[in-house]
């Protein structure tokens, strides 16, 4: 499992409990394996399945806080999708594994690296991408400026690209009915999940069951790129045109 989209997580049942979080996992010969980060539990005690950041994406993250003071993650510049059976028959391809690109970001890595919509990444360096969890990871784990190659599968034919990794932005997330109670249940970003930042709009991350955003008939995707006749391009216009309005005519795309 990953707990921020960026690397996989030891599952452990070593004691994760309050205070000893970033302490040392070990294996029985006393070698270090991981650095114990977050609990799972049903009932909010410290009785549950734990979690640990394996060692080496923390010697990653170590040594770009030694030479950066923060860590700089790579960006492609893609939204993604797994790619099963299913999909692979409709658009007529030869692989069911791999991640399929939906759409580039413009003037991304991934743009400038020639990468189009439609491609399946098969792989990035040496390492085997089977879905779009595992590109995550790869791109996520690599710092932005460093060079990577890129396989894909474009028209059944397999290609690399070289690609200079972009910086990936953490995302900035609002709750809808901070800004008007009509949204409530909607959870709205600049970017998607994956770093990837809408040129135009902004993007809806969650919409809660039974709100007044799923009644609206909103859905987690969507992308708001206007009010009323007014386009926006980030969550600072959509405020400004929406904040404690009556009425609310939202333009869509899905």
């Amino acid at each position: 499992m990953t707990s921020d989209g960026f690397g996989e997580m030891i599952q452990t049942d070593a004691a994760i409990n309050p205070g000893n979080s970033g302490g040392a996992l070990v294996d029985i010969d006393g070698n270090l394996v991981g650095i114990p980060s977050s609990i799972f539990t049903r009932g909010g005690g410290n009785i549950g399945i734990g979690f640990a950041i394996p060692v080496n994406t923390v010697k990653n993250i170590m040594q770009q806080l030694i030479e950066f003071g923060s860590v700089r993650r790579g960006l492609l510049g893609v939204i993604i999708s797994d790619i099963n059976q299913e999909v692979a028959e409709e658009l007529g391809l030869d692989i069911s594994k791999g991640a399929l690109i939906q759409e580039v970001s413009p003037d991304s890595a991934a743009e400038d690296a020639g990468l189009e919509a439609g491609d399946v990444i098969v792989g990035v360096n040496e390492a085997e991408i089977n879905n779009a969890t595992e590109l995550r990871n790869a791109i996520g784990l690599k710092r932005s400026g460093e060079r990577v190659k890129i396989t894909v599968i474009r028209n059944n034919r397999e290609i690399t690209k070289s690609a200079k990794l972009g910086e990936f932005v953490a995302q900035q997330t609002v709750k809808a009915d901070e800004l008007n109670t009509l949204l409530a249940g909607a959870e709205l970003s600049d970017h998607t999940p994956d770093g990837y930042r809408k040129s135009q709009g902004v993007v809806i991350l969650s919409v809660e069951p039974n709100s007044n955003a799923d009644r609206a008939r909103l859905k987690q995707g969507d992308i708001i790129w206007a009010v009323g006749n007014m386009e926006i391009s980030n969550l600072d216009e959509f405020q400004s045109l929406t904040k404690d309005k009556d009425i609310l005519i939202l333009r869509v795309k899905r």
